[in-house]
């Protein structure tokens, strides 16, 4: 979902601001807002690699994540010069 709506959702819950979501109505789910980028070999062999982790299941949750950040930060992050 687009930005606007998810702000309309929002607006949703607040009476003074309902006129405005009905205005702005639904979202068209089958026109693209994204814009196309050029990326080269690399970028989108990475990506590539990333969309099959998340297709065969290879993923971290949101607290897994969390408590894996400390030794990433630890071990990936900038050195002191």
């Amino acid at each position: 979902m687009g930005a606007v709506f998810e702000v309309a959702v929002a607006w949703a819950t607040c009476p003074a601001k309902l006129a405005r979501v009905k205005v702005m109505g639904e979202p068209d789910l089958f026109i693209s807002t994204e814009t196309a980028i050029e990326v080269d070999r690399e970028t989108e062999a990475a990506i590539e690699r990333g969309i099959r982790d998340i297709e065969e299941g290879r993923v971290f949750s949101q607290e897994e994540v969390r408590a894996l950040l400390p030794e990433w930060k630890k071990k990936y992050g900038p050195t002191e010069s």
